[in-house]
């Protein structure tokens, strides 16, 4: 009983590890459980592949991923659980891979088109001052009504509301220019809103104006698609 325990331990082991006749290494596996008489040329035959397998596998040895036991080199297959052990190799692979995966931030700034960098800028420059004017929006009415005799605070809701509109419309400029793919329809949405933002802002949002009506003429000017 000991005798066939060592047999079916070598055969496994040669099975996992591939070598030899593996329809023949199967075929006395399946005798050996069955009790089957065994011939000395099949005894000799598995003697021969785990000597040699012994031999060429000896000086390391590896541990299987999921239940720590000792495998031979290159075995496939742990002796002691069964669990594949390519797949310990394909996440390994698939961490490496993920980790390749980097955003490189130079190469989608060198890949940015003239007008997307004029929209980035122009929707800034524009949203920049017309955020600062609403927070001090209080402080301006009393400068202008000190100096002026002008009382505007009656309208704040309405400067409020056009403010809000005119920094809706920046933010909206800067990212139809990325989402959207045709440049030409771009241009046009871009050349139309700069004169929108530049009313809205009530002239605070000039510099913008000019970078996104510039930014709208090169992307008229764009021959291709994205």
């Amino acid at each position: 009983m000991e005798k066939s325990a060592q047999l079916l331990e070598k055969i496994t082991n040669l099975q996992n590890l591939g070598v030899g006749d593996l329809a023949r290494l199967e075929h006395l596996r399946n005798s050996i459980i069955k009790n089957r008489k065994i011939y000395s040329s099949d005894l000799q035959y598995i003697s021969f592949l785990d000597e040699k397998t012994h031999k060429e596998t000896i000086q390391e040895e590896n541990n299987c991923w999921k239940c720590d036991g000792k495998l031979l080199l290159n075995a496939k297959f742990c002796s002691f659980c069964g669990v594949d052990q390519t797949r310990q190799n394909f996440e390994v692979d698939v961490v490496a891979s993920r980790k390749k995966i980097q955003i490189n931030p130079v190469r989608i700034i060198s890949n940015l088109q003239s007008y997307q960098i004029l929209t980035v800028f122009g929707g800034l420059a524009s949203l920049i001052p017309i955020l600062i004017a609403l927070a001090n929006l209080e402080r301006i009415f009393e400068i202008i009504n000190f100096y002026y005799d002008v009382d505007l605070a009656r309208y704040s809701a309405g400067f409020v509301g056009v403010g809000v509109a005119s920094a809706v419309l920046c933010i909206f400029d800067i990212v139809i220019s990325f989402l959207m793919k045709k440049p030409k329809k771009i241009g046009k949405i871009l050349f139309f809103s700069s004169f929108g933002i530049l009313g809205l802002s009530v002239m605070t949002g000039s510099i913008g104006f000019a970078m996104i009506l510039a930014a709208g003429i090169f992307a008229l000017k764009q021959r291709r698609y994205l």
